[in-house]
């Protein structure tokens, strides 16, 4: 809020948030997200923080890169998928943010530039890629492999399953293979929220559920 030409940021008090891949370099968001303006008023209390938009920043030098560690977390699966190639040639260096108020078990691997919010349940041997988002109240159950770029809305479950690059799984979406059938999805696809997924999906594209709608991947429609 605005008083007297200053803006005033109110801080959510009850947040709390640990930095994995921490390199103690300035702490860049890059771009306007929810999220990214979340975590940004969240850790400017405690560190020298920065938030820009792609456009800002693609053609700075190496070396400001080299002073700075990122992350780009956003539902949006192709501006993610955009801003990390955009970069590449800078090869620069992505934390990743966890909520402490998550379960998680053991042997869990979480990789950069991927953000978990809170009351998240991800059990032993979870495998979780890079830039991915995992919002609230999910679960992953039993041999999950949750590959880079992905978006996970909350309320899903996902148990032996593993979802291709950036899957963009809606709310109180289920993913159930098992044991002697685990699931495989193809890369990119969007779920509609409530589905359950209880088979292989082969072809990129819009499904509810097993059936796929149309042919709009994640990265050419956002879904909510």
């Amino acid at each position: 809020k605005k008083d007297n030409n200053r803006i005033m940021i109110t801080v959510e008090s009850n947040l709390e948030y640990k930095i994995w891949y921490d390199n103690e370099k300035i702490l860049c968001f890059i771009g306007n997200s929810y999220i990214n303006i979340t975590l940004f008023n969240y850790f400017r209390q405690y560190r020298i923080c920065e938030i820009y938009r792609i456009e800002e920043i693609e053609n700075n030098t190496n070396e400001w890169f080299n002073n700075r560690q990122f992350i780009t977390a956003s539902a949006s699966v192709s501006l993610k998928t955009y801003i990390v190639e955009s970069l590449k040639k800078h090869n620069p260096h992505y934390f990743s943010v966890i909520s402490s108020r998550n379960r998680i078990g053991n042997n869990v691997t979480i990789g950069h530039g991927t953000y978990i919010s809170d009351f998240n349940v991800i059990l032993d041997n979870t495998i979780i890629g890079n830039f991915v988002v995992l919002t609230h109240y999910a679960t992953l159950s039993h041999c999950v492999e949750i590959k880079d770029f992905c978006h996970i809305g909350p309320g899903a479950y996902i148990l032996f399953s593993t979802l291709g690059t950036g899957s963009y799984v809606s709310a109180k979406t289920n993913v159930l293979g098992k044991t002697s059938q685990p699931i495989c999805t193809a890369d990119y696809c969007n779920y509609l929220i409530g589905s359950t997924i209880t088979k292989n999906i082969i072809l990129p594209g819009t499904y509810h559920s097993n059936r796929k709608l149309n042919d709009h991947t994640s990265l050419t429609v956002k879904i909510d």
